[in-house]
């Protein structure tokens, strides 16, 4: 397995996993530019939207095909914001500007994310990213889960106590000490500064790294922003896999 993490953001920065080709530790960030300076990783998995629309009057194809696989879990997947929003840190005036731009506003859950977006977006596109070297990609967790899940969607709410329970137990079946690595994590980190949910997600982001020379995209042919970066899902797909196996 090549060194390889998975991320999520919470409200201190962003929760890290990783693999460094010999044991697993977490780690806290306080911004993307330090995690992506001091893991050595080949691959990073990030729960962000990657990839905008600026001017385009329609949504990144993956946020519509990714909502189209998952049913009671489809609100999770907030349409991204428009590129010419992220400047914005009051509602109105970036609901007001995405409106303009791409013809659709912002709900609160998307304005939440843009200052997370607008950390990424600004960071991959400046000379301190070298994707030949570390490469980041965007992924979903509810993706992610319905994915290790042989292509069926979570039962439960990610929040409560059997949403908690049921992504334990399927990322158990791929990697058996997550169990461990969820109790160091919350012993290290308190709860107002990482929630149960963000430790989860970065875990499930970080085993569908461990597949990272077989990941599928949503869509299958991933579309580029007008600054030619790639809009994208990708997850580990285990029943495709299986199927191939057999």
């Amino acid at each position: 397995m090549k060194n390889i993490a998975g991320v999520d953001g919470c409200k201190s920065g962003w929760i890290a996993f990783y693999f460094d080709g010999a044991m697993w530790s977490s780690r806290l960030y306080s911004t993307i530019d330090k995690l992506f300076e001091a893991i050595d990783s080949k691959l990073i998995l990030i729960d962000v939207p990657i990839g905008l629309r600026s001017n385009e009057q329609f949504e990144r194809l993956c946020d519509v095909e990714a909502r189209k696989k998952l049913n009671q879990r489809k609100s999770s997947v907030f349409p991204a914001p428009s590129r010419l929003a992220l400047g914005y840190d009051e509602y109105s005036e970036a609901s007001r500007i995405n409106r303009k731009s791409t013809g659709r506003g912002l709900s609160k859950q998307s304005f939440a994310i843009i200052p997370k977006v607008r950390e990424v977006d600004t960071f991959i596109q400046s000379e301190a990213y070298c994707a030949s070297k570390k490469k980041i990609r965007e992924v979903h967790p509810e993706i992610c889960f319905w994915g290790l899940n042989g292509s069926s969607e979570m039962k439960h709410k990610k929040k409560d106590t059997l949403g908690r329970w049921e992504r334990m137990h399927l990322l158990k079946q791929y990697l058996p000490e997550v169990d461990d690595l969820f109790s160091e994590a919350r012993r290290k980190y308190k709860k107002k500064d990482v929630a149960d949910d963000d430790i989860i997600d970065a875990l499930c982001c970080a085993i569908t790294a461990m597949h990272g020379d077989v990941l599928s995209t949503i869509p299958v042919s991933p579309e580029e922003d007008n600054n030619g970066i790639p809009m994208e899902i990708v997850y580990y797909d285990a029943k495709q896999s299986l199927q191939r196996t057999r």
